[in-house]
């Protein structure tokens, strides 16, 4: 017996499940040519990392101030500046373990405040040779600047006439006591290059030509009580 034909649109009959077609993938397109990292680009430019006098003055296991000038590339939040110290005795390096911090103000500059502790070595040293000699300096580093820097060096024991020749010590760096004092200038342009041959005037009446590292020194004598004040700079 044959079974009996029955339509497709009767009750109960169904098709099989017939299989679905997956879509084809679309192509990618590919680019092969160079592809451009851009790179951060620096906020601050430092430089011109110096010592000055603190209220004790320039003395072992005292407190001296450190300063650098901080300039803005762009507008930025990050005004921290990080320093590290260190102490140079016979020629070596040592970190003297008192990081510090600095934030930069609205005129450009970051300071902290450094303890001019003995080193280990010249700690050692001044037992045999107490007129031994180190040299103080500092590193200063902004997480977005140009690169880190590092500062002048301060001779110690400190002595007016040893660092007055020093670029960038503060005019401050002389010592109160003595009779002579040197009031120091530096001239820098905008990109901290310096003014080379500028005339600066002072209010004592001499006029000093600042050299090719835009430092202008006044030298003053029986000046404790004196106040001197800068008429005018002609730049070339």
């Amino acid at each position: 017996m044959t079974d009996a034909w029955r339509d497709v649109n009767d009750v109960g009959f169904s098709v099989g499940k017939q299989k679905e077609k997956k879509p084809e993938p679309k192509p990618v397109d590919v680019d092969d040519g160079p592809q451009t990292i851009e790179k951060d680009e620096p906020e601050v430019k430092l430089s011109n990392g110096v010592f000055i006098e603190g209220p004790d003055g320039f003395n072992f296991n005292k407190k001296c101030s450190i300063q650098v000038n901080a300039k803005l590339l762009k507008e930025t939040s990050r005004k921290k500046i990080s320093f590290k110290t260190f102490v140079i005795f016979d020629g070596e390096e040592e970190d003297l373990g008192q990081p510090l911090e600095g934030f930069i103000s609205d005129d450009g500059i970051a300071k902290a405040d450094m303890m001019l502790f003995y080193g280990d070595k010249y700690s050692q040293a001044i037992g045999d040779d107490p007129e031994a000699k180190c040299y103080y300096k500092f590193k200063a580093n902004h997480p977005k600047g140009t690169g880190e820097i590092e500062s002048e060096e301060l001779e110690m024991p400190y002595e007016a006439s040893a660092n007055s020749n020093e670029p960038g010590i503060s005019p401050s760096a002389v010592s109160p006591d003595k009779e002579e004092k040197t009031i120091k200038l530096l001239l820098i342009n905008e990109n901290d290059e310096p003014y080379k041959g500028a005339a600066v005037e002072f209010s004592t009446g001499e006029v000093l030509e600042s050299d090719e590292n835009g430092k202008v020194e006044l030298k003053l004598s029986n000046a404790n009580e004196i106040e001197i004040e800068v008429v005018s700079i002609k730049l070339k």
